[in-house]
């Protein structure tokens, strides 16, 4: 059986979760590239938040596209 369901979550800039990924606006983070961009990625952390319907154990995805602009 197929469940559809929705949760919120974030996607954070760090493991700790502290520095919300987003565009420097309502509490954001701006990434600022380091050296692991030149390995051809960089890590993001997520974290379904709290509060929300009892779902049954289960495995959920989603798929979500995120653009970073190196500036020379």
């Amino acid at each position: 059986m197929k469940v559809r369901a929705e949760l919120s979550y974030n996607i954070f800039l760090d493991a700790s979760r502290t520095q919300v990924f987003g565009d420097g606006t309502g509490g954001s983070s701006v990434y600022v590239p380091g050296s692991n961009v030149s390995k051809g990625g960089f890590p993001i952390y997520g974290e379904i938040a709290d509060g929300q319907p009892n779902l049954p154990v289960a495995t959920y995805s989603d798929a979500t596209s995120i653009t970073v602009n190196l500036a020379p």
